[in-house]
This record gives structure tokens, C-alpha cells and sequence, in this order.
């Protein structure tokens, strides 16, 4: 009996593909949505991954490292369980083979090969993801969730995953409500597959913020970025000013750049979003009054493409 021993996209994607999207609960997308605080809330929460599919090759083994940030609207969460069942409905996997060949015919006779293969074998998938807080170190130190199995059917759509739903431990609630959470997923796939999530079903409960902490005035620091456009990270000099009124808050940098949010405690989560780029993160201050901003961009072309940001801060 072969299975996919490690495909922990199906289950980073479910565990981080939402922590980057944008919450929705009932159509409701406002900031204030109006919940209170210790009920049960079921999002649905979009990718906003740069990549919108994820390739496996065929006998190797691949890892795949994400980075996700909570929405502005979010309060800090006292639990976080993922609806697996209902995330199946976002989830597409086809064939890796179909699109290779050249011709119609040959890409049939290739689709009806892989199918014959796969239905040959049991088509019970397994899951495996770690969770951290350092991309550098996520794969190696990264808190373990699985093993979860996928079925999927001779047409290679999902049909059942066990169990249905997973819960974050404390550890991994610590790190989603730092804002700031990496996932690091480890693949080996016996056939080519092509995967896209688009969203995934969590449900979560809030609890109280801590009072927020200043974070206005002026700031000036460093930046770097990955780019998954061109491949050539960019950075430099930043320089950004806060305007705080509570929980409020917005700042704009040295390019022009406008970005709102909402401060919880000693974070500032927040997000810009324009016609060709979207873009959220966190701006965390450190014990020594600086402070520590990450975030991740993406185009909202057909082809999406974008990269990780760590800017370091100092009050002017």
C-alpha cells in the first residue's frame, strides 16, 4: 500500500494559508465586526499566499516554507481550530501530468495513465506540518501536527480527511497571536500533483487585548525583502510615521505608502491594499522601546507573485 507520507501542504495551507487571509464571518468585513469577545466565530478565510498553486514531483521530497499574518481586525485568540472537512470544499488537486504533453491526445492518454496508476494504489494521503516563529528554523524546531490522511477520488478531488478538524496547542496559540506565524511543509509525493487552496473554514474564540502601547510618532530603520517576481530580493533605509488614536492606528512611509490597522497590546497589526498590490503584517515593539516590523506582499495580477519583509525600527 503506498501513501504520500509527507504532504503537509494540504495541512500548511490549512493551518497558514488562513492566518494571512482576510476573516470573514457572515459577509461582515469590518474591523469592528461587532462579535463578543469568548464566542464561537466561523471564518472563511482567502489565500493571499503569493503562489496560487503548489507543484509535488513525482519521488522527491520537497519543503515548503510560508509565512502568514493575522488580519488587522483580529484580537488576540484564546483558541483556533481548524475545520478540515469544510476547508476540502477550497481545496483542488489535479494531475501533474495532464498539462506536460503537447497535444490533446497525448495529454489524455497521459491523464488516463496517471488515473489508472493512482487508482491501481490507495489513494489515502498523509499530512505532516510544523509550525514555528522563525522561517530559519521552522523545519528543524517547528511545533509537529499529524499525521492526517486525505482521501481523494479517481478524479483526484478530495472526498474525506481524517481527523476532521485540529486544534493549535498553546505553543502555536502563542505564535498566531505574536501575528506573526511560520509553517514548513515537508512533501514526498509518488506521482506529480498540482494543489491550490484557496481558503480555508477555522473556528475561533477572542479574548481581551492587552491595553495598547504607543507606538506614534516617527520611526527610522532598515528593510529586506524576498521577491518572488524577478528573484532578486530588494532593501534600504525606511523611514515611517505613526498616527495613533486607541486602538487606531496608521502609518505612512518614506514611498507613500498608507497602511491602517489595529494596535492589541504591544502589536500593530496592519495592511494596505492597492490595484496591483496587496500587502499586511505586524509591527511588534521590543523590550528596548524599538521595534521589529514584518509583513508579506503580494501582486493581485492573474499570476500572483510577492516575498517576505523584515524592517528593524528605532523611535526617532
Amino acid at each position: 500500500m503506498n501513501k504520500i507520507r509527507y504532504i503537509g501542504i494540504i495541512i500548511i495551507l490549512l493551518l497558514l494559508g488562513g492566518f494571512q487571509g482576510c476573516a470573514s464571518n457572515g459577509g461582515d468585513d469590518d474591523d469592528d465586526n461587532g462579535d463578543e469577545t469568548g464566542s464561537v466565530q466561523h471564518l472563511v478565510i482567502p489565500r493571499v499566499s503569493a503562489a496560487a498553486k503548489y507543484h509535488l514531483h513525482a519521488g522527491q521530497t520537497e519543503n515548503f516554507i510560508f509565512t502568514y499574518h493575522l488580519p488587522p481586525s483580529a484580537q488576540a485568540f484564546s483558541s483556533v481550530e481548524i475545520d478540515l472537512s469544510a476547508t476540502l470544499n477550497h481545496l483542488t488537486v489535479t494531475s501533474g501530468l495532464v498539462s506536460a504533453p503537447s497535444s490533446f491526445f497525448s495529454r489524455m492518454f497521459a491523464f488516463m495513465k496517471q488515473k489508472e496508476s493512482i487508482a491501481a494504489e490507495n489513494t489515502t494521503l498523509e499530512a505532516f506540518v510544523r509550525i514555528g516563529n522563525d522561517p530559519t528554523t521552522v523545519c528543524a524546531t517547528g511545533t509537529l501536527y499529524g499525521p492526517f490522511t486525505l482521501s481523494l477520488d479517481s478524479l483526484f478531488q478530495p472526498t474525506a480527511v481524517v481527523p476532521a478538524s485540529v486544534s493549535a496547542d498553546a505553543v502555536t496559540l502563542d505564535i498566531i497571536n505574536v501575528g506573526s506565524v511560520s509553517i514548513c511543509m515537508i512533501i514526498y509525493s509518488p506521482v506529480d500533483l498540482t494543489i491550490s487552496l484557496e481558503s480555508i473554514e477555522v473556528d475561533v474564540i477572542q479574548s481581551e487585548c492587552d491595553p495598547p502601547s504607543n507606538f506614534a510618532g516617527p520611526w527610522t530603520g532598515t528593510f529586506q525583502c524576498g521577491n518572488s517576481c524577478t528573484g532578486e530580493p530588494f532593501g534600504g533605509i525606511i523611514q515611517l510615521t505613526v498616527t495613533q488614536s486607541g486602538t487606531s492606528a496608521s502609518y505612512t512611509d518614506n514611498d507613500g505608502g498608507t497602511f491602517t490597522g489595529k494596535i492589541c497590546g504591544n502589536s500593530f497589526r496592519f495592511e494596505r491594499s492597492q490595484s496591483q498590490e496587496y500587502e499586511r503584517g505586524i509591527m511588534t515593539l521590543n523590550g528596548d522601546g524599538s521595534a521589529t516590523k514584518r509583513s508579506a506582499w503580494r501582486t493581485t495580477t492573474e499570476n500572483p507573485c510577492g516575498g517576505d519583509c523584515v524592517d528593524i525600527l528605532t523611535r526617532d
